[in-house]
């Protein structure tokens, strides 16, 4: 099997050509994630008014991650109400939909916080320019318009940021991930048909939209006073960013390939995955018919062309399928075999990411006289290593010893020892 990561589409489809050529029975399958985080980016950019979210994030960032006063300013706030402040970072970038959540989640538990900074800062400003912009922040924050898009996209980006968690987990398999796939479609379909405040208002699986709603009664948010939106911030709509989710989600993850607008043959690409997934539905019992009797010719079809694309023995097969129709409490060893080779089939890149990060964190400027060998084996180690706790170095000091690598081996070099007198004086003050 072949995952592509983040490539141009030309070079993407050569490699599938030529692989294909080679190897007729593979499965070339686009990281789950990254189609994820694509999906979630086509809705974002065909709905406007989450910009404003994000140009305010992104102004909170460069503000506090950059000047050391300012976030001082913050936190001193922040003791004020007894409160703790949430590191601010930027969302629906180059990252993953998880750390976009954990940034919009942070804006919303440090609302209060911020209010009170920028209402401070608006009225203390050294200059014009620190006081128009802390006084627009303000503003914003102020806009129902703001509160209600905010709460909308953490409702529908903690179900995105679930599912990439998921996708990521090493236990995933491709019938599992596409069980995922429906399951958040589904929620946000469910998400987008509720839509009366009186009924949310008394659901728990919609958090933040709830507390809006709420707030909206109140006509106050945190112990702030909403006011009425502003012409040039519109309010998120609600239904059409759920139902531009529920389509990429739907275009770009119920397939095999990045996209249907890369080139490839999308369609086509969809029908191979849906068939995979009724092929590795013939060995789950919970999938087949309830009058089903061995032997089921209907099931055998589906298996043939599986085990010929993952290699399996299909007459061997064959035979523990009749077995395991009888007797589905019994799974035969083939079946096991062929369960088995269906796990080993990975869904994303994910772990070639946690490599990627590794090695920047062990090969960066100034340790960048690493051989090759010696990255790979801390990176090696590093991935798949046992933690300290469980690390037994005994027969590696024996060995170490043993090798004379001591210090008092006369066959090592002598350091020799400078003496610098140049402070000498400086030194017979102490």
């Amino acid at each position: 099997m072949w995952i592509a990561r983040n490539c141009k589409i030309a070079r993407l489809q050569d490699c599938k050509c030529g692989l294909q050529e080679k190897f007729p029975n593979i499965i070339i399958w686009h990281c789950m994630c990254h189609r994820l985080e694509l999906a979630v980016g086509d809705a974002v950019d065909s709905v406007t008014a989450v910009n404003h979210i994000k140009i305010f994030i992104d102004k909170l960032y460069s503000l506090y991650n950059t000047s050391p006063k300012a976030r001082r300013k913050l936190e001193e706030c922040a003791k004020e109400l007894e409160t703790q402040v949430l590191q601010m970072k930027r969302v629906l970038d180059t990252r993953w939909t998880p750390s976009s959540f954990r940034a919009l989640r942070a804006l919303w538990n440090n609302y209060k916080v911020l209010h009170k900074h920028f209402t401070d800062e608006s009225n203390t400003g050294k200059s014009n320019t620190e006081t128009a912009t802390y006084s627009g922040l303000k503003a914003t924050l102020e806009t129902d318009a703001f509160i209600h898009s905010l709460a909308v996209m953490l409702d529908a980006i903690s179900e995105i940021s679930e599912l990439s968690l998921i996708l990521q987990s090493e236990s995933t398999t491709i019938v599992k991930a596409y069980q995922a796939v429906k399951r958040t479609i589904r929620a946000l379909a469910q998400q987008k048909d509720q839509d009366g405040e009186n009924e949310l208002s008394e659901r728990t699986d919609y958090p933040y939209y709830t507390q809006y709603v709420k707030a909206m009664q109140e006509d106050s948010f945190k112990g702030v006073m909403i006011q009425e939106g502003r012409r040039r911030q519109p309010k998120l709509n609600k239904n059409a960013f759920l139902q531009s989710l529920i389509d990429n989600l739907s275009s770009r993850l119920e397939c095999n390939v990045a996209s249907q607008r890369s080139g490839m043959d999308s369609g086509a690409s969809s029908r191979e995955y849906k068939l995979l997934i009724r092929q590795i539905d013939t060995i789950n019992p919970a999938k087949w018919p309830s009058d089903v009797e061995s032997p089921w010719i209907a099931g055998e079809q589906q298996l043939k062309p599986l085990c010929e694309r993952l290699q399996v023995p299909f007459e061997d097969t064959k035979r523990a399928f009749r077995d395991y129709v009888d007797d589905p409490c019994v799974v035969p060893h083939h079946i096991k075999m062929l369960k088995g080779t269906i796990d080993t089939l990975p869904v994303t890149s994910a772990d070639c990411e946690r490599g990627f990060s590794q090695m920047n964190l062990i090969d960066y400027k100034l340790r960048n006289k690493l051989t090759v060998q010696h990255v790979s084996d801390l990176i090696f180690v590093s991935l798949v290593g046992p933690p300290l706790s469980k690390f037994r170095p005994e027969k590696y000091v024996k060995k170490w010893v043993r090798n004379h690598r001591s210090a008092q081996d006369n066959r090592t070099r002598v350091a020799t020892m400078k003496n610098n007198t140049r402070y000498q004086a400086i030194w017979n003050l102490f």
